[in-house]
């Protein structure tokens, strides 16, 4: 007996007419999340099902909004087959009004799964709780992050990470503003490894966590899974950049400098973000702006670079001075300028005097204090102010996490290029609502109980056999999305394809067009840091995620321009030794430091023969000399995909299409990962047709041939079987198998 229960009422069905649905193996791989069962059906308008569609078929009576899927639940025999959802799609009414169906649609879980995490992008996720101060302690803390501390280590837990990459930097008239992310002792050269440069606490971006993201969309959409792969200690350090959305070398929105003119022509000054107070300390301006109050609220505790200035004109019949003041909560100077104003006129004919008072002051401010800057004079008759700046050159800062994820990615498509990189799997659970097991295809399919099929072949209808490859592309592109920092430019141009890009040629003649599969992840080379002194830092290799461009300043040249990056995935590390060279970290008292926090395409560093490569092709790369073994190790092609790419390449794959008849019993428990045994041979199931709910009926099924496949050993035991003619009926010759 088949039942349908949508949100607590049991729907009348047609006894002869039950529900079909279909099984598709590419409804838990393909990476659009359908609907792991589907199918259309109608049922009968009786005083039941009229009462819980609101008598819809009637024109003029209640609506019932066919834009929401009900939350249904298919019993058969009394046991839960199916949960999913079930949406009104028509009405159909007889002339002679004799008979009215409603048709619906059932969806199985996996398509609402699509539908709820919805069309809206990474930086609308929900990561308020991270939210933290861009600071030297921060920075450093994420170092600790697994595996070079425990799998809770680090800045929230491991969740946010800052490696050292070189984003490049900005120049003016060819000459370098900051301070440089390179080893160089040539005089001028402002870089990390001298103690006038440290690198500034706003040059960090952080990194998240793929497994904090991916597990926020699934929670945020309701819900959850089990997975192996993902609650691994392989999964665990692997990393999504936050770079911005600009290209820029500083965090987006993780400092609180501003730059405030304030010019004497206008009626008010430009006071966002931040309130600047200036104003005249003996009430004796005559500008209006700066007869108003403005000022800087500290919004964090931390070092702070002011720059203020004032300039105008005053007037004196003798001599006198005027001095600026940067103030602190209207009571403590901790910074001034003076100018002496000598008259150069007579005391019966004064002039006015030019004066321009700046300054720059770096020290430690305590948040909710205020800053304002002031003006005084001694023995002037009058002055005017015709502009001045306050400028806070540097500042600790917030990083806000949806802000600085890509804003073009969708959450979705996260998901997707997640699944799609690991060949994962996204089977529903039927026995737990909203809940999916993910695991690689690998280890899911060909994995579950083997369930002998022989008995059950339809004899009457045709077994089709075919060679899997027919249906194959000639040529599979696995590639990811190209990048504009300069490595993988080079690489681009040598080779004309994206960096860990791989081909694979089915290598038949029978065989053509093209497939590719892709991730919206940009690829990242490495290399050494860049050094004057060849002899240290062979083994100081970080990400330099910049371009180059052709500069007219021999010692700046090329320039290492910023770009917006793209979203990148990566490997934690771990801290590893410079190879002699010291750097420094601003505001940091354990600086120097001879380590740095390394990010890569390895998940081992130097890798090993079992490290996986993030990558599609593991390629030789750009590290020069030899400091790792570039070409050892397996990319994720090689790992999560090799094996199910030859298996429908192999000569012997055959695809066989045959009729079974099927029941309930076969079908409650069914998943994709059970193994289909048929005579003489295992596969595995491809698809299955049109299954009468609650009946015994012929369906046709696609199944897989597996390769090679072995049972373990105190296992199935295979049948020997020859068809009996008489019984019209398979006959087992293997004692061993009866009674299975």
């Amino acid at each position: 007996m088949v039942q349908l229960n949508v949100e607590g009422v049991f729907l009348d069905l047609y006894d002869l007419d039950p529900p079909k649905l279909n099984f598709a193996i590419e409804d838990i791989t393909d990476t659009t999340a359908r609907s792991t069962f589907s199918r259309t059906f109608r049922v009968p308008a009786t005083s039941n099902n009229n009462t819980f569609f609101t008598n819809a078929y009637q024109i003029n009576g209640v609506d019932f909004d066919v834009r929401i899927k009900r939350t249904s639940y298919i019993y058969i025999d009394g046991s839960l087959f199916s949960t999913g959802q079930l949406r009104l799609n028509k009405i159909y009414n007889s002339r002679e009004g004799k008979r009215i169906d409603y048709e619906c649609i059932f969806f199985g879980e996996t398509k609402d799964l699509s539908t709820s995490i919805g069309e809206g992008y990474l930086n609308e996720l929900d990561l308020s709780a991270y939210t933290h101060t861009l600071s030297y302690t921060a920075i450093t803390k994420s170092w600790e992050a697994y595996p070079s501390g425990t799998t809770t280590d680090g800045l929230f837990n491991g969740g946010i990470l800052y490696p050292l990459i070189d984003y490049g930097n900005t120049y003016t008239n060819g000459v370098v503003n900051e301070t440089m992310v390179q080893q160089d002792n040539t005089a001028g050269v402002p870089a990390f490894t001298k103690v006038p440069h440290p690198l500034t606490e706003d040059r960090w971006k952080p990194l998240v966590r793929a497994k904090l993201l991916f597990d926020t969309i699934f929670e945020e959409a309701g819900f959850t899974y089990d997975s192996e792969l993902l609650n691994s200690d392989l999964f665990l350090p692997i990393y999504v950049s936050a770079f911005g959305n600009e290209a820029s070398i500083y965090t987006p929105n993780a400092n609180n400098t501003c730059d405030i003119t304030v010019n004497g022509n206008t009626t008010a000054p430009v006071i966002v973000p931040y309130n600047l107070k200036i104003f005249d300390y003996n009430n004796r301006f005559t500008i209006d702006p700066l007869t108003n109050t403005y000022e800087y609220t500290v919004p964090l505790t931390g070092t702070y670079e002011i720059s203020w200035s004032i300039n105008g004109s005053a007037l004196t019949s003798t001599s006198g001075s005027i001095s600026g003041r940067l103030r602190l909560n209207n009571a403590v100077t901790i910074d001034s300028d003076s100018q002496s104003i000598v008259n150069p006129g007579s005391q019966e004919n004064p002039e006015s005097v030019s004066y321009s008072l700046n300054s720059v002051w770096t020290g430690t401010l305590t948040a909710g204090q205020y800053l304002h800057v002031d003006i005084v004079d001694t023995n002037l008759e009058n002055y005017n102010v015709n502009g001045g700046d306050f400028r806070v050159l540097s500042a600790p800062g917030q990083v806000a996490l949806p802000s600085v994820l890509d804003d073009n990615y969708k959450k979705i498509d996260f998901i997707r290029d997640i699944i799609t990189m690991f060949r994962l799997v996204l089977v529903p659970d039927n026995k737990r609502s909203n809940h999916f097991i993910i695991e690689p295809w690998q280890d899911y399919i060909a994995t579950g109980e083997v369930m002998d099929w022989t008995h059950k072949l339809d004899l009457n209808k045709d077994v089709i056999t075919e060679p899997l490859f027919y249906t194959q592309s000639s040529r599979i592109n696995f590639n990811n999305k190209e990048g504009e920092d300069y490595l993988n430019v080079i690489n681009e141009e040598q080779f004309k394809e994206v960096f860990g890009t791989a081909i694979v040629n089915g290598n038949n003649d029978l065989l053509e067009g093209e497939r590719d599969i892709t991730t919206n992840f940009t690829p990242t080379p490495i290399t050494q840091i860049k050094r004057k002194n060849l002899s240290i830092g062979e083994t100081f290799i970080i990400p330099q995620i910049h371009a180059n461009e052709p500069g007219d300043n021999a010692t700046y040249n090329p320039q290492h321009v910023s770009i917006r990056g793209n979203t990148r995935i990566l490997y934690y590390n771990g801290i590893k030794d410079t190879d002699g060279i010291d750097w420094y970290l601003e505001n940091d008292p354990n600086s120097p430091y001879d380590y740095y926090p390394m990010v890569s395409f390895y998940q081992d560093f130097p890798n090993t023969s079992n490290s996986l490569n993030l990558n599609w092709q593991i390629e030789q790369g750009y590290i020069q000399h030899a400091v790792n073994s570039p070409l050892l190790g397996k990319s994720v092609y090689d790992k999560y995909w090799s094996n199910y790419i030859n298996s429908i390449y192999d000569g012997f794959a055959r695809k066989v299409t045959a009729h079974f008849v099927l029941d309930s019993v076969d079908l409650l428990d069914f998943n994709f990962d059970n193994v289909i045994f048929v005579k003489d041979a295992y596969y595995y199931v491809n698809r299955i047709y049109d299954v009468s709910i609650g009946q015994k009926s012929s369906v046709k099924v696609d199944l897989i041939k597996l390769i090679n496949y072995n049972v373990n050993e105190g296992g199935f035991v295979p049948p020997v079987l020859v068809w009996n003619t008489t019984d019209s009926d398979w006959e087992d010759t293997n004692v061993n198998w009866e009674g299975y």
